[in-house]
């Protein structure tokens, strides 16, 4: 798991664009001109904007800068830092807060990389794909589809989207994905994965062999097993990987049966 400093507070009133540039100007002084910084933001209210004001701050520190084209959940940032070499990575998130409260998480690199000159304009990119190919390469995935499991997947309406959702089936898996789109107000709930929040995956789990929820930046992760018992996740490496490590397992018990 990557090292994180963080800054929460609620938006309008203890976070506002001059709170950002405060923490960005305090986060750059430990930074180095040309090094690399990776950006993203979740699916909070004005996630964007926010992330945009971090950039400035950071350009007129003469940082390079790669900033996400949408909202992205924080282990893909932390995972684009090792892959990039990156001095570290600004995530725009409040993480299991509510929607009315926004923050900034720093992330710092343990290889940092100096580019040799500056970016002429920041670097607007996706890193999905990436992500989702290196999660691929890292189960067995033949030992997966030999399960022909049913996943259901509450993404609380976070960041977390079209992850595992896009992921499974590639891994012979049936998927639903609940509560897939962005809603800043998180549907009224608290984006957290509590299993007072899961009502309707711990209903229709039943129909599924496991049921996964992700917090509001897919920091933290929750499972039901069929019979809609809750284990709350524990994070080892990221949210993702360890829910892959849990579909693997069971993979692995279905085939013996």
């Amino acid at each position: 798991m990557a090292d994180f400093q963080t800054w929460v507070g609620k938006i309008s009133e203890d976070f506002t664009f001059k709170k950002v540039r405060e923490i960005t100007e305090e986060i750059a002084r430990q930074l180095r001109p040309n090094e690399v910084i990776i950006v993203g933001y979740d699916a909070r209210f004005l996630g964007e904007r926010f992330a945009e004001e971090v950039v400035k701050e950071l350009e007129k520190k003469k940082l390079n800068c790669y900033l996400t084209e949408s909202d992205t959940p924080t282990p893909v940032i932390a995972w684009e830092v090792e892959e990039k070499k990156a001095a570290g990575g600004i995530i725009v998130t409040a993480g299991s807060m509510p929607f009315n409260y926004s923050g900034i998480k720093f992330i710092r690199g343990s290889g940092s990389k100096a580019s040799a000159v500056k970016f002429e304009k920041v670097e607007r990119f996706n890193p999905q794909e990436r992500y989702l190919k290196y999660l691929e390469a890292m189960v067995d995935a033949s030992l997966i589809k030999r399960a022909k499991l049913r996943v259901m997947v509450d993404v609380l309406y976070g960041s977390a989207r079209d992850y595992l959702g896009k992921l499974l089936p590639r891994l012979g898996c049936q998927v639903e994905e609940i509560h897939d789109h962005r809603d800043v107000l998180f549907g009224g709930l608290v984006p957290k994965s509590t299993e007072e929040n899961l009502k309707e995956l711990k209903t229709r789990v039943k129909e599924f062999h496991l049921g996964f929820a992700f917090n509001a930046d897919a920091s933290e992760f929750a499972y039901f097993d069929q019979a809609g018992n809750f284990y709350p996740g524990k994070v080892k490496k990221d949210a993702f990987w360890d829910s892959l490590q849990i579909i693997e397992n069971f993979a692995q018990a279905a085939n013996m049966i």
